[in-house]
């Protein structure tokens, strides 16, 4: 079982994806940026 641990902790990882739900009625973080520059 410790050599399954090690052997999996050795790999990379990759984040390819991200959600979340932004204020403003914003779909994306490009309007969201838009609304806090807009104050």
């Amino acid at each position: 079982m410790a050599d399954a641990i090690n052997d999996a902790s050795t790999g990379k990882v990759a984040i390819i994806g991200i959600g979340c739900r932004l204020p403003g009625g914003a779909g994306d973080h490009r309007a969201f940026w838009r609304n806090l520059l807009s104050g």
